[in-house]
C-alpha cells in the first residue's frame, strides 16, 4: 500500500512539473510571437503639402495577418500624406496590435517687409533691396530677384527704378514671393531762360 501511494505521489509531481514546463513554454512562445511594428517616416516637405509617407516593417505574429489604417488603406506602406497622426492596426490569429505614427511638417514660410534704397537720380541704376527676414520652412534659404539665379545673398544692388519680385526658397524647394518697388526722382528740367539783349 505504501509503495502504491509513493508511486501515485511521484506521478502527480511529474504531472505538476510537466504542466509548469508547458505553461512556461507556452508563455515564451506567445511572447516570441507578439506582433512588432517599426516605421520609417517621410515628413511633409512644405507646409500644407501632401507628400508625406510611412513605410512599416511588421515582424512576429502568428499565421497570416491583415493591416488597416485609420485612413481606410490596407497596405503596410502609405504615401501622399498630410501632416497628422495615423493609426495602423495589425491583426493576426492571436489578436491585434495598434500603433500611432505622426507625420509632421515645417512651419509656413514667412518673409518680413524688405528694405530698399531708391534710385538717387532719374535714370540711374544705384537702387538696392535687402530681403526681409525669412522664417519657417527648412533652412538654409536662397534668394533671387525676378527670373535671376538663386543665391545665398539677400541683398540686390545696382537696380534701376521698377517693381521687383523677390523669391525666397528653402532647402526643400518651398518658396515665398513678395514684390518691392524701387522708385526714382523726377528728371531734372529747366524752363527756357529769359534774357535781355545789350542795347
Amino acid at each position: 500500500m505504501g509503495k502504491i501511494t509513493f508511486q501515485v505521489r511521484t506521478f502527480l509531481i511529474i504531472l505538476f512539473l510537466l504542466g509548469s514546463s508547458l505553461t512556461f513554454l507556452t508563455a515564451t512562445t506567445k511572447q516570441l510571437s507578439e506582433i512588432s511594428i517599426s516605421e520609417s517616416v517621410t515628413n511633409v516637405s512644405c507646409h500644407g503639402k501632401n507628400d508625406g509617407a510611412i513605410n512599416t516593417t511588421i515582424t512576429g505574429g502568428t499565421g497570416n495577418y491583415s493591416i488597416s489604417w485609420n485612413t481606410g488603406q490596407t497596405t503596410k506602406d502609405i504615401s501622399g500624406l498630410i501632416a497628422t497622426s495615423y493609426i495602423i492596426t495589425v491583426t493576426d490569429e492571436n489578436g491585434t496590435k495598434t500603433k500611432t505614427i505622426n507625420v509632421s511638417q515645417p512651419d509656413a514660410l514667412s518673409m518680413a517687409t524688405s528694405t530698399f534704397q531708391n534710385v538717387s537720380c532719374n535714370g540711374l541704376s544705384d537702387g538696392s533691396i535687402t530681403v526681409g527676414t525669412v522664417t519657417g520652412g527648412t533652412s538654409p534659404y536662397q534668394y533671387k530677384l525676378d527670373n535671376g539665379t538663386l543665391g545665398s545673398s539677400d541683398t540686390f544692388q545696382n537696380l534701376s527704378a521698377g517693381t521687383y519680385s523677390i523669391t525666397a526658397r528653402d532647402a526643400n524647394g518651398c518658396e515665398i514671393q513678395k514684390s518691392v518697388t524701387v522708385s526714382q526722382p523726377d528728371a531734372l528740367s529747366m524752363a527756357t531762360s529769359t534774357f535781355q539783349n545789350v542795347s
